[in-house]
C-alpha cells in the first residue's frame, strides 16, 4: 500500500500576505493545501492520505476537504512545533491505521506542483530501491560557508550538485523508527531526506521538475499562481 502524509503546519511569516496561512492562500479557486492534496487524491496507486496541520486550522480544511469531494483522507491530525515533529505525528498516525510495512510518501502542503508522472516514478523506484527522494539539477553557483579560519564563502561544483524537493518516500517501518529516535534525542533537521542520511540510510533519487516548488515567499506564491493558472 502507498500512502501519502502531507504535512501543512505553516503560518507564512515570511508571506508577508495578511493573516491568511500559505497553504490557505487560494490559486484557481481552491487553496494551495487542496490543490496538492488532489493531486495525490486523483493518482491510483495512492491508496491513502493523511494530513497535518495546525489544530486550529483542522476545522477550515475539513470543510475545504468535504467541499471538494476529497475521499482518500484517513485523517487530520494536529502538528507539531516543528515541521520534522508533524511528520513525526504523521506517521504515527499511519502506523496505527495500517501496521504493515507500507510506502510513505512525505510531500509538502504547499507544493502543489506535482504531476501523476513523479510520484508514480517514486513509488517505482521505493519499490526497487526501498526509497526515493525527489531532486533537480542545481543550475545556481553555492557558496558554502567557511568559518575557519576566517568566514569566507567557497563555491560548489554544481555539476555535483542536486536540489532535495519532494516526495521524499521510504518504507515506514525504516523512516519511522529514525524518527522517533531523533524526537527522542532532541535532533533537529531540515527534511526527512537529512534525517535518513545522518543516520546512515541512503536513498535513491528522482529527478523531477524546477517547477515543483515549495511555496514560502510571496514571489513564490506570484510564480506557482502563474504557472497552475496557466494549466487551468
Amino acid at each position: 500500500m502507498n500512502y501519502a502524509l502531507i504535512f501543512a503546519g505553516g503560518v507564512g511569516s515570511r508571506m508577508n500576505y495578511g493573516d491568511i496561512p500559505k497553504q490557505f492562500l487560494t490559486i484557481a479557486g481552491k487553496s494551495i493545501i487542496i490543490l496538492t492534496i488532489e493531486v495525490f487524491e486523483k493518482n491510483e496507486n495512492i491508496d491513502g492520505i493523511i494530513v497535518v496541520c495546525k489544530e486550529e486550522h483542522i476545522e477550515r480544511l475539513e470543510a475545504q476537504l468535504q467541499e471538494h469531494n476529497i475521499s482518500k483522507i484517513i485523517g487530520v491530525i494536529p502538528g507539531g512545533s516543528t515541521a520534522q515533529e508533524s511528520i513525526l505525528f504523521g506517521l504515527r498516525g499511519l502506523k496505527e491505521h495500517d501496521s504493515r510495512n507500507n510506502t510513505v510518501l512525505i510531500h509538502d502542503g504547499v507544493r502543489p506542483i506535482i504531476d501523476a508522472d513523479l510520484i508514480n516514478r517514486n513509488i517505482d523506484a521505493v519499490t526497487k530501491f526501498g526509497s526515493s527522494v525527489t531532486t533537480v539539477p542545481c543550475k545556481e553557483t553555492i557558496l558554502y560557508l567557511q568559518e575557519s579560519p576566517q568566514n569566507t564563502y567557497n563555491a560548489l561544483d554544481r555539476s555535483k550538485c542536486v536540489i532535495a524537493r519532494a516526495p521524499q518516500c521510504y518504507k515506514i517501518n525504516d523512516v519511522l523508527p529514525v524518527a522517533e529516535k531523533s524526537h527522542a534525542s532532541k535532533l533537529h533537521f531540515i527534511d526527512t531526506y537529512s534525517l535518513m542520511e545522518y543516520s546512515g540510510i541512503s536513498a535513491h533519487f528522482v529527478e523531477g521538475e524546477h517547477s515543483n516548488i515549495k511555496i514560502t515567499t510571496l514571489d513564490d506564491y506570484l510564480m506557482a499562481k502563474n504557472l497552475l493558472e496557466k494549466s487551468f
